[in-house]
């Protein structure tokens, strides 16, 4: 009867061991998506001299235009953004700087404007919101204006409404270890564009 017990009390030490030394369970905190947005915001404001490539498509009512773009910003709000067609063929060069902006068009033919949206618009027929893109493309409001927005859980605006513009950001896409936009779909009024963004250049690329 001895022997029954011990083999009986050395079989169940094991299984009590093994239990004494399983770990506690984690309890998984979810991070909140404001602190992570808070977190982007300051990331993203810190990029200088940065831009893209990119395919724009435009709708308004039955008309609609398409244009590839090449856009370079930099510090101080200084900008270039190349237009060109499906081919590959260059329609316009725009360049602007606080307070002034110049169209470069073909055959040498240059017009300068203090208002960037309405010399596009008189000169190609489309224009997109120039002043704004700087922040928007990135996920950024512009300034301290008033901005509504909604994030997901990784702090990233899914959607934001300014200045009269409302923007879906469709995807995300990885830069320089930075979620960066990948698609996103502008609206204000019967206005539709749609950009996307094949890639993002560094500042030595832009800079070129």
């Amino acid at each position: 009867m001895r022997w029954r017990r011990k083999i009986i009390g050395c079989a169940i030490l094991p299984v009590l061991l093994v239990s004494c030394a399983l770990p506690p369970p984690v309890i998984r905190k979810t991070a909140d998506p404001v602190r992570l947005w808070q977190a982007r915001e300051v990331m993203l404001g810190r990029l200088a001299n940065w831009g893209l490539r990119g395919r724009i498509a435009m709708k308004r009512g039955r008309k609609a235009w398409q244009t590839h773009v090449i856009a370079c910003w930099r510090e101080g709000d200084g900008y270039r953004l190349d237009f060109l067609s499906l081919f590959g063929q260059q329609l316009a060069r725009l360049e602007g700087v606080p307070g002034e902006v110049t169209l470069y068009l073909p055959k040498a033919k240059r017009v300068t404007a203090r208002d960037p949206e309405q010399l596009l618009k008189a000169q190609l027929g489309w224009s997109i919101p120039v002043r704004g893109l700087r922040s928007w493309i990135r996920g950024l409001p512009v300034g301290s204006l008033p901005a509504d927005r909604a994030l997901d859980q990784a702090g990233r605006i899914t959607r934001m409404d300014q200045q009269g513009w409302s923007i879906e950001y469709r995807r995300y896409t990885v830069f320089e270890h930075v979620d960066m936009p990948k698609m996103l779909i502008f609206r204000r009024d019967d206005l539709r564009l749609q950009l996307v963004v094949d890639r993002w250049l560094s500042a030595e690329q832009c800079l070129r």
